[in-house]
This record gives structure tokens, C-alpha cells and sequence, in this order.
């Protein structure tokens, strides 16, 4: 009996790290359309923001063009999860396109939306930093968030104009599937071709 309560322990300590939700916390600096910093004209530092992120297990790893709620400059974001790693890497940022002016916000909308790659990576933790800026209520609001899932490619009727290509939404599919092999079944299905 004490063997089968260890090793039913064992089981549990050896799955608890894939099975817990992980978070982090990405600064980035305001950028104009140029990828210039824009400097907070009463300061004269460098304007940023900060977003609070949770990875979830069964969550996709690749979340693209997630939207930011009361963000004061940023729109959207895009990030990969690493959990095994315990890495998040953020690759995409949109923002309002604007320059860099030296009064007022210290930028100046001049119409469209900037999409700037970038590469920031920040660890993943089991709770949330203390000295992180992110309230209870964003978290709250983060992990209320509903399950992510991948969005699957438009099918368009064939005859109905567009040239639908079996092949190559099975290819879209099965690509799909490789992006997030933590998802059961996706490692089979990234396996066929």
C-alpha cells in the first residue's frame, strides 16, 4: 500500500509541472512607426508598456494577434509558449502608426496600425511576481480568458469561386497540429502525411 501511495505521489510530482498554469511578464518599449523609442516628453524617459500573460495547459503554444485590453499603446500581440522550457517569447507587437514628437504624448498618430517584430523572452512562473504591475483584476480578467484555440483555415466550396485545395488545407491542418503537439492527438496528426 505505502508503494502504491508513493508511486501514485511520483506520478502526480512528474506531471504537475506540465498540468500548471505558468505566467509572465513582458515589458516593451513604445516605438514609432520607424521603430524609434518614444520618450515621455515630462520625463525624458522611454515610454513603455507591460503586459500580463498566462499560459494555460491545452492552450495552444503559438498565440498570434491577441488583443490587449486597455493597453495605453499597444494594440495587439502575438507569443509563443515554451512551457517546458518555461519561456514565453513574445515576436509581434501592433500599435497605432505614429511619430515621435517632443510635446504632448510624445507621439503623433499619423493613421494606419505598425506591426513590429520583435523578440522578447521573459521565464514563466507558477504564481505571479509580487513586484510585477499587474492587479488581481487583470489577472483575474486574464485567466477568465476562454480556452484558446487555433483558428482553422476558411473552407471555401468548390465552384463557389476562391479554388479550394484539399491538399493543401490537409497541409494547413496537419501543419496546425505540429505548432501545438501538447493538444492529444496533434502528434499523430502531424506524424501523417
Amino acid at each position: 500500500m505505502r508503494a502504491l501511495v508513493m508511486a501514485a505521489f511520483a506520478v502526480v510530482a512528474l506531471c504537475t509541472p506540465c498540468r500548471a498554469q505558468l505566467f509572465a511578464y513582458v515589458s516593451a518599449p513604445d516605438m514609432d512607426r520607424q521603430g524609434k523609442p518614444i520618450i515621455d516628453p515630462a520625463s525624458g524617459k522611454p515610454l513603455e508598456d507591460g503586459f500580463c500573460l498566462v499560459w494555460k495547459p491545452g492552450w495552444v503554444l503559438d498565440n498570434p494577434a491577441l488583443e490587449i485590453l486597455d493597453a495605453p499603446f499597444y494594440t495587439r500581440l502575438s507569443f509563443r509558449a515554451d512551457p517546458d522550457a518555461r519561456q514565453m517569447t513574445v515576436y509581434q507587437l501592433m500599435a497605432p502608426s505614429v511619430v515621435a514628437v517632443t510635446s504632448g504624448a510624445g507621439w503623433y498618430p499619423v493613421g494606419g496600425e505598425t506591426v513590429f517584430s520583435v523578440s522578447i523572452a521573459a521565464p514563466m512562473y507558477p504564481k505571479p511576481k509580487p513586484e510585477w504591475p499587474c492587479t488581481d483584476a487583470t489577472w483575474k480578467a486574464v485567466l477568465d480568458t476562454p480556452d484558446r484555440q487555433y483558428p482553422g483555415q476558411e473552407i471555401i466550396i468548390p465552384g463557389a469561386g476562391g479554388g479550394f485545395s484539399l491538399p493543401d488545407y490537409r497541409e494547413r491542418q496537419r501543419q496546425i497540429a505540429c505548432d501545438n503537439p501538447q493538444i492529444p492527438g496533434n502528434r499523430q496528426r502531424c506524424s501523417a502525411r
